[in-house]
């Protein structure tokens, strides 16, 4: 494109003035007629794609069975905000559980991210501390990590943590992880309990990397049953 602009240049040197014009416009045109389309192609709108579970049918609502909706929608040229929404269908079991929910609140998170984050977690605690027995525990992050509580049953404690939530920093992986590891270490199993780990997050890391690596395999081989 480069040496055809400037062939065209060296050319309209040797012409008149309405020569020049006239060659001027109709190069304008063609670059309007190049540019534009791709600019409005751009912005075409993105169909949603659905994912499900092979093993199982989720549209026979089979327990255990999932669907994962992945959607999109252009923000600005060349920028578009990704959207997976994930449902299953729960398996009814007769264990009781812990449960520790690990929230990202990083400045990413700001806005309609976190405030589904809230309600996600809140909807999951209501259920999940619906039955006595079960427990569940709260680690935030950003760029460092707080560990809310450890195994409580506390509904309302718990609820109330999380609706004060506000986004700030950045993403780190590893610090959380370490406060799981915390929480695991003076852990004691027991067999009719699971144990569950529900990590909520919005990208990648950007700080502490990639230390959040090992400290994942560590956890997956010092606690083979965790969730």
């Amino acid at each position: 494109m480069d040496k055809v602009m400037k062939k065209i240049k060296e050319g309209i040197k040797n012409l008149n003035g309405k020569q020049k014009l006239g060659i001027i416009s109709g190069v304008i045109l063609l670059v309007l007629l190049i540019t534009v389309p791709f600019a409005f192609a751009s912005l075409t709108p993105v169909k949603s794609v659905f994912i499900t579970s092979e093993k199982l049918n989720y549209q026979e609502q089979e327990p255990g069975s999932w669907q994962i909706e992945k959607s999109a929608e252009w923000t600005g040229v060349g920028k578009a905000r990704i959207t997976f929404d994930l449902d299953t269908i729960a398996v009814e079991s007769n264990s009781v559980k812990d449960v520790i929910f690990v929230l990202d609140i990083s400045g990413s998170m700001d806005g309609d991210k976190l405030n589904r984050v809230k309600e996600d977690a809140t909807e999951l605690i209501e259920t999940l501390l619906s039955n006595e027995e079960n427990r569940a525990a709260l680690i935030t992050f950003e760029t460092g990590s707080t560990l809310i509580s450890d195994f409580t049953n506390e509904k309302e404690y718990l609820l109330n943590e999380i609706n004060n939530l506000s986004s700030t920093g950045n993403t780190n992986y590893y610090q959380p992880l370490k406060h799981v590891e915390s929480i695991l270490k003076n852990y004691q199993k027991e067999e009719n309990r699971d144990t569950i780990v529900l990590f909520l997050t919005d990208g990648y890391p950007n700080e502490d990397t990639p230390n959040q690596i090992a400290e994942y395999e560590f956890l997956k081989d010092e606690y083979p049953w965790l969730v």
